[in-house]
């Protein structure tokens, strides 16, 4: 979730980083019984009834919240926990690596593409951005809250961040000159009371920290050139329509003299002037085509010791970490 936009040729080759997460929720949560199964996001599909047609930025929304606000609370309360991110509201410069909760440890795909030119053909729009926002850390909820996980979906740290357009190297959406979009990663801590512990199979409720590891780094006042698509994130309760980079870190490339190269693949190097070519020739070629896509494994999730939320941590079975 990370992120993640799949296409038919990068699906079969998404993996999750194992070990490190814990288990899919039970259905019996606060509000969901164990018959029962949240109702699917519908997702906006502008190709359904005309496969040759392409998708642009007015068809769907480029922020994944229905409802909810672009600047994100400190705090989310909401009847199956409450998340606190007041960390983050201190630090002078913001960066999706940002762990003031802990180490990022949930979470993490490894992206598919096997060449630049697949990476080019999977996008849809090809730009130079400056960052200018990130929000506070939220869960891939409607409200940003913490929500239990029925089996086959997958809970997510994520954060908002908003960037400006500096130049078009490519761009079949018509994307807007500043525009936000959600990216995975970050920590939370979640105060659970001993019923919603037991909702998603804790012994005991108490102040837990939740991470989800970024496939990539961005940081306020970057210039970075990323590879985006329309497609599908995980969400809860099924899917909601939004922007995602491509490729998970594959489609951030860093600024290297007159070239620019993504840092997951160095040998990926190349001139601006030989890469624009390419994405005048490729760009758009093997689109997606909205449909679903999934978050990374669940978050990550321990148990701080008192004043410290990073020493003595200890595996349970359940993937827990902290006392017995």
């Amino acid at each position: 979730m990370r992120h993640i936009r799949l296409s038919t040729v990068a699906l079969p080759l998404l993996l999750v980083l194992a070990g490190c997460s814990i288990a899919s929720d039970t259905g019996d949560a606060v509000a969901t019984s164990p018959l029962e199964q949240p109702d699917t996001v519908l997702l906006p599909n502008p190709v359904a009834d005309d496969p040759s047609a392409t998708p642009t930025a007015s068809d769907v929304a480029l922020v994944p919240t229905v409802p909810g606000p672009i600047v994100v609370p400190s705090l989310i309360r909401n009847e199956n926990g409450t998340v606190r991110s007041e960390m983050y509201d201190g630090l002078a410069v913001r960066s999706l690596s940002d762990a003031p909760y802990g180490p990022l440890l949930g979470g993490g795909t490894i992206a598919a593409f096997e060449s630049r030119t697949d990476l080019i053909r999977a996008s849809q729009a090809v730009v130079a951005v400056d960052i200018t926002a990130i929000s506070n850390p939220r869960f891939n909820s409607d409200d940003g809250g913490f929500w239990v996980t029925p089996e086959g979906q997958a809970r997510a740290v994520i954060q908002n961040v908003t960037v400006r357009v500096v130049e078009r190297w490519g761009d079949d959406l018509g994307l807007p000159d500043e525009f936000t979009f959600v990216a995975f990663g970050g920590g939370v801590e979640v105060e659970l009371s001993d019923e919603q512990a037991r909702a998603i199979e804790l012994e005991k409720g108490g102040k837990y920290i939740f991470s989800t590891a970024p496939d990539f780094d961005l940081t306020v006042g970057d210039r970075v050139v990323l590879f985006l698509a329309l497609d599908g994130l995980g969400w809860e309760g099924g899917l909601a329509p939004g922007l995602v980079v491509v490729g998970a870190g594959q489609g951030k490339f860093d600024f290297v003299g007159d070239s620019v190269a993504p840092a997951t693949r160095p040998e990926w190097e190349v001139s601006t002037s030989d890469i624009r070519a390419e994405i005048a020739r490729d760009l758009g070629k093997n689109p997606p085509v909205l449909q679903s896509t999934s978050p990374p494994a669940d978050t990550n999730v321990y148990r701080p010791e008192p004043g410290d939320a990073t020493e003595d941590l200890v595996d349970t079975p359940d993937h827990t970490h902290g006392e017995d």
